[in-house]
This record gives structure tokens, C-alpha cells and sequence, in this order.
């Protein structure tokens, strides 16, 4: 059997920030609740169980969708408190504060067991601060290069443990290490994601790939202020790419799964 591991970073659309732009809180929050109304609606109709990564800030500001999600089936995992938190920057004790308080947030929206971490920016914290917690996975590890943000071309692309945590890697593809979630799925298209999904398949039984909610909404109102890069294929384009994608995938018999079923499944984890 082989598995799509999809996921969703919900979190405050703060990327403009990073560019010297102005966006408001309400905005932050407005673009990416639309993006996940999308996303909901999308993953219904396909018949798909997804993993939605959420900082318990937007969680706290948007509960109702949050709620939505779990009773459509999709597991809720943690994104950080907030998505301008850097954990791997700051001390022990503050991250451990921050992502206790932040899985008691989605605990109690959830009414489930949270498990699941994605750090912002995937700038993780230590995995023994993650196991004092009460997280079993983390899935912030992207094996590739990303210039100005990280090398991990020498990384493991497969699921391993350490510390205690168990980490399911973002997928790429082998050798070369190409990444096909978000911006590259969005700008290079379906045929070298779906291209790329064959290639980590030879070696892999899953593959994990991930978007943001808000990349489901146009960003053309930001054209000239960000990146190309960032704007191409957002909105509709993209629900269009990702609703062919997900068909592609079910045809040859990738079963989509949320992460911790998958690790069920694969009897890494037990008694949840």
C-alpha cells in the first residue's frame, strides 16, 4: 500500500510582513479562513483525510472551522502558538511553555488528543522539549534546500525517531531532492508534482506534501509587492491543480491518510 500524507498549515497570513508590507490582524486571519473554507469543501467532495497543522492563535480566533475540520475527519495538530514564534531561537523553557499552551488550546477546541507538531517556518524546537510536551511526531523536517532558509540536502527523507519524537519527513524526491509542496507545486504544475510523487515512490511508501490555506485565495490585490512566486497559481488555480492531483493520486491507489493513522497503520504508534 502506498500513502498521501496530506497537510495544511493553518496559520495568520503574516508573509507579508517579511516583505516590509502592512496587513492587519482581521486580514492575517480572514484570508486564511477563507482558504480553509476552500480547502474543507474541496477535501469533502474528494473523499480525503488531511492533517491540519494550526498555531493555536488562529485555532483560538476561528474555532468554528477548527471544529468543522475534526468533525469532517481531519486531525488536528500544532503549528506553533503563533506563527511568528521562532522556537529553535528561543530558550528551553519559553518554547516549552508555548507549545504546552498551545496543544491545551487545541485540545479543548478538538475535544481530541493532539499530537502532531509543525514549527513555524519549520525552525523546530529540541525533540526532548516536543516529547516533554506530549507530542508523539513532528513533521518539520523538508530534506532539501531551501536558499536563505536551510540546507538539508543530507537528511533523511524517510520516517525515523529520535529522542523519543518520531519524524515523518516533508517529501522530495531522491537524490536530487527536489520539494513539491506549496510554491513549487504552484509554479512548476501537476505534472512535475505528480512526476515527482512516482519518483519518491520507489524508494518510500508515502508521500507528504503540504500547502497553506491561503494559498487557496488570490493574491493578486499584493502583485508588485511580493514575489512572483508567492502570487502565481493562488486561488482558484490552485484548487483546480490540487482537486486534479488528489484524483491523480486515488487512481493509482495512494490512499490518502492523516498522519497519525498512517503511523497507526504502520504500528509506530499505539494507544491512541
Amino acid at each position: 500500500m502506498r500513502y498521501l500524507l496530506l497537510s495544511l498549515d493553518a496559520e495568520e497570513f503574516d508573509l507579508p510582513i517579511e516583505y516590509g508590507l502592512d496587513i492587519s490582524v482581521e486580514k492575517q486571519h480572514s484570508i486564511t479562513r477563507l482558504g480553509l473554507e476552500k480547502a474543507l469543501q474541496l477535501l469533502k467532495g474528494e473523499g480525503v483525510s488531511a492533517t491540519l497543522f494550526t498555531t493555536a492563535l488562529f485555532a483560538a480566533k476561528n474555532r468554528g472551522i477548527i471544529k468543522q475540520a475534526r468533525s469532517e475527519g481531519h486531525e488536528i495538530a500544532l503549528h506553533g502558538y503563533r506563527h511568528d514564534h521562532n522556537y529553535r531561537g528561543m530558550n528551553e523553557e519559553a518554547s516549552r511553555q508555548l507549545i504546552r499552551k498551545g496543544k491545551a488550546v487545541l485540545e479543548g477546541l478538538a475535544n481530541a488528543k493532539v499530537i502532531g507538531f509543525r514549527a513555524p517556518r519549520l525552525m523546530t524546537p529540541g525533540f526532548h522539549i516536543l516529547r516533554e510536551c506530549g507530542i508523539r511526531y513532528d513533521s518539520s523536517l523538508h530534506p532539501t534546500l531551501v536558499p536563505g532558509r536551510y540546507n538539508n540536502l543530507f537528511r533523511s527523507r524517510s520516517v525515523y525517531s529520535s529522542r523519543g519524537i518520531i519524524e515523518i519527513p516533508i517529501s522530495t524526491t531522491p537524490v536530487i531532492r527536489l520539494p513539491f509542496s506549496w510554491l513549487w507545486f504552484r509554479n512548476l504544475g501537476v505534472g512535475y508534482a505528480e512526476a515527482c510523487t512516482l519518483l519518491s515512490l520507489i524508494d518510500l511508501d508515502y508521500v507528504n506534501i503540504y500547502f497553506h490555506p491561503w494559498e487557496l485565495v488570490s493574491l493578486s490585490e499584493f502583485e508588485g509587492r511580493l514575489p512572483r512566486s508567492i502570487i502565481r497559481g493562488t486561488g482558484n488555480g490552485l484548487l483546480r491543480m490540487l482537486r486534479r492531483y488528489l484524483r491523480w493520486c486515488m487512481s493509482r491507489g495512494i490512499k490518502p491518510l492523516t498522519i497519525s493513522c498512517f503511523l497507526q497503520e504502520k504500528g509506530l504508534i499505539r494507544g491512541l
